[in-house]
């Protein structure tokens, strides 16, 4: 029984250090180069889901994502989060709410944005799918796992 409550404490507090992560390399990069803070953003979440000391392979980058669109814009932010909650508690899948908040985030940017940023955002969506090709199958098959609440 102890071994779930470490878990759990062990689970957000990696869920703080990758939102934080993604979080404070936009932010510092927009105090003190702002023209660099679309690549930052791009670099730490790449650099996420794609390290060089675990062989490429990362996390599926979604904490970092938040935490990056969190420092750029609070609405986007706002967007994903209420579309991420909205989709798990309908489906009771972190993945699809993954994915489908990460398209939200890009059809808010297409709409109210510039089109230089639904690159960005786009860019972001592409790697988010990539990252989860293998769920998007086990959602297909019908043999994902749903959260318990």
């Amino acid at each position: 029984m102890v071994l779930e409550k470490e878990k759990k404490i062990l689970a957000g507090l990696t869920l703080f250090f990758d939102v934080s992560k993604g979080f404070v390399s936009v932010y510092l990069t927009s105090k003190y180069f702002s023209e660099l803070v679309y690549l930052s953003g791009l670099i730490c979440f790449l650099g996420h889901v794609f390290p060089v000391w675990l062989k490429f392979k990362g996390g599926k980058g979604i904490a970092t994502y938040l935490g990056i669109i969190l420092a750029l814009s609070f609405k986007l932010a706002l967007v994903f989060g209420v579309s991420w909650l909205i989709i798990l508690y309908a489906t009771k899948y972190s993945s699809l709410s993954s994915i489908i908040g990460s398209l939200n985030v890009f059809l808010f940017a297409f709409l109210s944005t510039s089109i230089s940023l639904d690159f960005f955002y786009f860019t972001f969506l592409m790697i988010i799918i990539f990252t989860h090709r293998e769920n998007i199958m086990r959602l297909k098959n019908k043999t994902e796992d749903k959260i318990k609440f």
